[in-house]
């Protein structure tokens, strides 16, 4: 690494110890997510599916417009949500 200009050495390595943390699980249109909880993006990825998960047409060809702006919609108000948690 130090060679291409990194700055991590062996003995960062050899001192890394790994973090376990817990993980959430929703259920989005019969099937089971899971991801890491903060401060990975899981929060925000299972609260945008959360969100959509209620409109029935997402996807949609004939609704493709507004997919795309329920989609953005969801987002925006998933990382506010989950700024505000934690």
């Amino acid at each position: 690494m130090q060679n291409a200009g990194g700055i991590m050495t062996a003995e960062d390595l050899a001192k890394y110890k790994p973090i376990q943390r817990d993980v959430m699980t929703i259920t989005y249109r019969n099937f089971k997510i899971t991801s890491l909880g903060a401060p990975s993006g899981g929060p925000v990825v299972l609260s945008i599916l959360k969100t959509v998960e209620g409109y029935k047409t997402m996807g949609d060809l004939q609704s493709l417009n507004l997919s795309i702006h329920r989609l953005d919609e969801a987002t925006r108000f998933g990382f506010g949500a989950v700024i505000i948690i934690l």
